[in-house]
């Protein structure tokens, strides 16, 4: 029944009425005949001056089935009046609103909870889609039966200038045939489809209250999907400016870094695969301090600041390699005893 469904869908995307440019009218139309097929996914956090572009962007979409869940994570500018403006344009869009920060990884995993659809896709607030992503993610979702497809997406600053672009050799493949998971696609969580049941079958969930929450999480989703599909279609826009987090340092982001590649070397040892993707793992964790350093290199960090900051990073790169899961099993006195030999725990003084 359901896989029909999604044919008539596929079908009504061919139809000659279907508006080139689509019209809220339209769009609202259609929303009484078809439950929404893809749940979009919008973390909003003071993004007053981007967020009316990621919204037209996501309303122009030429695939009409679909709901937008936005999470305002407790902004402090205009951006909630904003949501509530395209929500009274359009009843797709639901917006909610935190009573507390959660982070990015908070505000993802409220709307996921929230989502009809059987696929999600994400949008950070200051970022674009392209008219046709929608519709092309989810044609090869269906005649795939891949449960996260993979698109291309193009980086540009705030003047428009093209700054990187990414563009995924077409393929389709499982982890049986690729058992690097590392190397399947970026980690970004925004350039996908992704089939919803990933997440709740296997209750893998976003991290809350760190950066690289979307790290922490694509892969083990990687390794959980029968089949991904990777499309070389550029259909996503990331806008880099001094407020995304690829412009952003400093010691929480050092901090989240290790916590989040520590957290995936727990998975794995807990899913028995660390002996197996060891020296895939390492060479991703590699790459992650890599792209980190990068960014810092070409801000505008003075020269010494900056010497000091990839010290740092070197410093956690080199001590994460060679720990390599040798403190798992320590309760907290022994750890504390290991940062300092002569002192006693606390148990010990109290005998």
């Amino acid at each position: 029944m359901k896989q029909t469904a999604r044919r008539r869908v596929l079908s009504s995307l061919n139809r000659s009425t279907l508006p080139q440019t689509p019209m809220l009218e339209n769009h609202v139309a259609c929303q009484k005949v078809f439950e929404p097929e893809i749940t979009v996914m919008v973390p909003v956090f003071n993004a007053q001056k981007y967020l009316s572009n990621c919204l037209k962007s996501i309303l122009s979409q030429t695939f009409i089935h679909f709901e937008v869940v936005c999470v305002d994570d407790c902004s402090t500018d205009g951006s909630w009046e904003i949501l509530q403006h395209y929500a009274r344009m359009d009843p797709r869009i639901i917006p909610v609103r935190h009573k507390e920060n959660r982070g990015e990884g908070g505000a993802r995993n409220t709307a996921l909870h929230l989502a009809k659809g059987t696929y999600v896709a994400g949008v950070d607030c200051d970022d674009c889609m392209l008219p046709n992503m929608l519709e092309t993610l989810y044609r090869h979702a269906i005649d795939s039966d891949a449960d996260i497809v993979v698109c291309g997406y193009r980086q540009r600053n705030e003047d428009g200038k093209v700054v990187w672009e990414y563009r995924p050799q077409p393929a389709e493949m499982t982890m049986a045939s690729s058992p690097d998971m590392f190397k399947v696609a970026n980690p970004a969580f925004w350039n996908k489809l992704w089939r919803k049941s990933l997440f709740f079958d296997y209750q893998i969930f976003f991290p809350t209250g760190v950066y690289f929450e979307d790290l922490a999480t694509s892969v083990k989703l990687f390794s959980k999907a029968r089949k991904i599909k990777l499309i070389d279609d550029i259909l996503y826009l990331y806008l880099s400016h001094p407020g995304s987090v690829t412009a952003s340092f400093g010691p929480k982001y050092l901090m989240d870094s290790l916590k989040i590649l520590d957290g995936l070397r727990k998975f794995l040892v807990e899913e028995e695969k660390f002996a197996q993707c060891k020296p895939y793992f390492y060479a991703f964790a590699a790459l992650h301090w890599k792209y980190h350093a990068g960014c810092v290199v070409q801000s505008n960090m003075p020269e010494a600041e900056c010497q000091e900051y990839l010290k740092h990073v070197l410093i956690l790169k080199q001590t994460f390699e060679s720990y390599d899961g040798r403190f798992d099993t320590l309760d907290k006195y022994s750890l504390y005893k290991m940062l300092d030999p002569r002192a006693m725990s606390p148990k010990m003084n109290s005998a």
